[in-house]
């Protein structure tokens, strides 16, 4: 177990188990599986969870918290662990929890590949940093987050341009396009009148 908050716990090369400080006063860790499968056992603060195998297991058992999970490999969110951030540039397969946060939405963050974002049933946000990048939402009101020029997929209908100088396009639906606040963004409708 980590003693304290704000630690930094890196399981062996067989993996292995890392638990986080339980008591509420400690600040947020960050806890790295090893080669092995690993169990990373978060506590109450917001932990960042470093795992490099589909096999890693993450125990967050605190919701409410912002803990992210950063990967190198396809990865499936946790129960109560909202965010989960693809790492590298290999094509990976990003999916949310399949139940539902109701605290929160969730998020999804591509890397540089070509990636795909699977959405769950609490409805979430979607950051795109390809445009090839392809997106299976749960419901029409997710969010997609674009540093490029994106097109919306037919499946959702809220696009937010993170950049300046950028381009978004509607899907022809009863759209939202959002430019950044950053600089001059062009948006795109299609013909149901989109926001």
């Amino acid at each position: 177990m980590l003693t304290a908050g704000g630690e930094t716990g890196t399981a062996g090369t067989y993996g292995g188990t890392i638990e986080a400080e339980q008591t509420i006063y400690y600040a947020s860790d960050t806890l790295v599986a090893g080669a092995g499968p690993t169990e990373l056992i978060g506590g109450p603060a917001d932990e960042t969870y470093i795992v490099n195998s589909a096999s890693d297991f993450i125990q967050e058992n605190w919701s409410g918290t912002n803990s992210v999970v950063r990967s190198s490999v396809s990865y499936t969110l946790p129960a109560y662990t909202p965010i989960l951030t693809l790492t590298g540039t290999a094509n990976l397969t990003g999916t949310d929890y399949s139940g539902r946060n109701s605290y929160t939405n969730d998020t999804l963050i591509s890397n540089s590949g070509i990636d795909t974002l699977i959405g769950g049933a609490s409805g979430d946000v979607y950051v795109i940093n390809n445009a090839s990048d392809v997106i299976l939402p749960h419901l029409l009101t997710d969010t997609i987050q674009a540093s490029v020029n994106y097109v919306l997929p037919a499946t959702v209908n809220v696009l937010t341009l993170a950049a300046a100088g950028l381009k978004g396009t509607a899907n022809g639906g009863s759209d939202t396009l959002i430019s950044s606040t950053a600089g001059i963004d062009t948006l795109v409708g299609g013909p149901c009148r989109p926001t």
